[in-house]
């Protein structure tokens, strides 16, 4: 049960929300997951891609203050949302069916 943001090409802001009783509010609504059976949803990110070109590096600020998650990619905010039910656990980076580097990550407290 988790929150997760998007990396995928061309979707990277997309929020995903996986798993039982995980939810957020966001653009005015109240997205939660109510069973096992349909335990994943995606909130499209709010702006068209924001990534650079296949080849390029792109930055991604994942912002978690309090109940309150923000996604930016490359200086524009493609997601946000408020009360969300998960917001202590893991963190992990995943590449799903292909490579994927990564440079200068870096977490700070806030």
């Amino acid at each position: 049960m988790h929150i997760s943001a998007q990396m995928m090409a061309g979707n990277a802001g997309d929020l995903v929300l996986i798993g039982k009783d995980v939810g957020i509010t966001a653009q005015d609504s109240v997205y939660l997951i109510e069973s096992e059976e349909n335990r994943y949803a995606i909130l499209p990110k709010l702006q068209e891609s924001s990534e650079n070109a296949p080849g390029e590096w792109n930055e991604y600020d994942i912002t978690v203050e309090g109940d309150i998650i923000e996604f930016t990619v490359n200086g524009t905010i493609q997601n946000r949302g408020i009360d969300a039910t998960k917001i202590k656990g893991s963190i992990a980076i995943q590449s799903e069916g292909g490579p994927m580097q990564f440079r200068n990550i870096t977490l700070l407290e806030l």
